[in-house]
């Protein structure tokens, strides 16, 4: 009797689409944790202008994480509900860990505005996510 390898296609495959929903989340995310290591210089010479770069950066960093939870979690017959329950959990999590990790980092500060702003750009991307899920059950 040999050994039998039933099944061991097929966690292949489950482990190649995990990567392949996962893989863009943990990246992304290191891509946030990067730029959020970045000190921030010193004087700010337009401080008005930095900081609506600041929140638009937050807002862009945080809609596409939200649409690659969104993504990462997509697998027939999904709950769009419980998808974006975990999505903005997941995401939001991330942002008070962000904000967290900020305060080690010279010249950052962390804020619950920056949060908030992560917050909306993440209801933002589920909005987004909703409405083409609408439109295409018509």
């Amino acid at each position: 009797m040999g050994l039998s390898h039933r099944g061991t296609g097929n966690s292949i495959l489950a482990l190649r689409e995990w990567f392949w929903r996962w893989t863009p989340v943990i990246l992304w995310m290191a891509v946030i944790f990067y730029l959020s290591s970045i000190p921030s210089p010193a004087q700010v010479e337009l401080p008005f202008w930095d900081e609506l770069g600041s929140y638009l950066g937050h807002f862009a960093e945080y809609t596409i994480l939200a649409l690659l939870l969104t993504r990462a979690q997509a697998r027939p017959p999904a709950s769009l509900t419980r998808g974006f329950l975990v999505s903005f959990l997941v995401a939001l999590a991330y942002a008070f860990s962000d904000e967290f990790h900020q305060r080690f980092v010279p010249n950052r500060t962390s804020s619950l505005v920056d949060v908030a702003v992560d917050a909306a750009g993440v209801a933002f991307a589920l909005g987004l996510v909703w409405l083409l899920a609408a439109v295409r059950r018509r």
